[in-house]
């Protein structure tokens, strides 16, 4: 695997793990393929996140092999982004985990599905994006080595395999409190929203300020009625019983871009704009990707 650092801005660094060795690029100018992401609305940095997909879409197309490529974000000190070249690839790396730690479709949280079980396979296609903290994926990944010992069936696929040994394992050794999101190159026009999405959850988990003012928010400003009603709408895809869940797919789903196009749209004019504005007067701007 070639690991090679090529800087968008201060602020990102591209890992290029499945190209050439000699594969480099050559900003013609100072301002030429910016990739910063966050902070818009605080620094008004303009960004360009469509470059980073164009240069890795270059990629794909030239050697046609299905990757994973990750980077660091600093505005959100220990989040790592990674892009898939598609959704079914990074799926494969990170769907059983995902079902493992979140517990979609009323599957028990902890329960390590085998890569044949009817519950897996029918849970593939069901999620864009993935947001999934360290610990939790370092946990998932020793239950699947000690239960493949027991039972082959539950025995780590490649693309676990290359994601979590050369990737997810070293990251968390350097730094136990990271995030882990993702977005797939083959959504064409919806990985933006994807990120968007993906990474206020980053924002959520990694910043205390924040979490504390959604959680307070929740709280205190979401009427009781629709609290329910919310919960009931989440619970169709995520286990609502876990609070912490519930209120970081709240505030996502609230300041993200295409919110009044995607689960809890109903909600959106009562309580984006109230959220948004409580955030910015406690310092907490949520991340915006342009």
């Amino acid at each position: 695997m070639n690991n090679l650092c090529r800087y968008f801005s201060l602020h990102v660094c591209l890992l290029i793990a499945s190209c050439a060795s000699d594969y480099r690029i050559h900003p013609e100018d100072g301002n030429s393929d910016i990739l910063d992401v966050g902070g818009i609305e605080s620094m008004g940095v303009s960004t360009d996140t469509q470059e980073v997909f164009r240069i890795l879409e270059e990629i794909y197309d030239e050697n046609g092999r299905e990757f994973v490529d990750c980077m660091t974000v600093d505005e959100i000190d220990g989040t790592h982004l990674c892009i898939s070249s598609t959704v079914s690839h990074m799926e494969k790396a990170l769907l059983r985990a995902s079902i493992a730690i979140e517990g979609p479709n009323d599957i028990p949280r902890g329960t390590v599905l085998s890569l044949q079980s009817a519950e897996y396979l029918e849970t593939i296609g069901q999620f864009a994006g993935f947001d999934l903290k360290g610990n939790a994926l370092v946990n998932f990944w020793n239950d699947v080595i000690r239960l493949c010992q027991l039972d082959s069936s539950f025995c780590p696929n490649e693309e676990e395999i290359e994601f979590f040994d050369d990737f997810v394992v070293p990251a968390y050794r350097q730094d136990q409190n990271i995030v882990v999101i993702t977005v797939p190159l083959d959504l064409k026009e919806y990985r933006k929203i994807v990120l968007d999405h993906e990474i206020l959850h980053a924002q959520y988990f990694l910043e205390p300020g924040f979490s504390h003012t959604v959680n307070d928010f929740w709280e205190y400003e979401v009427g009781v009625m629709d609290k329910s009603a919310i919960t009931q709408e989440l619970s169709m895809l995520y286990d609502v019983d876990d609070l912490v869940l519930l209120r970081n797919e709240f505030q996502a789903y609230m300041l993200m871009e295409g919110a009044k196009s995607n689960l809890l749209a109903d909600w959106v004019d009562a309580y984006a704009l109230p959220l948004r504005r409580r955030l910015l007067s406690n310092g907490n701007n949520p991340v915006t990707i342009n």
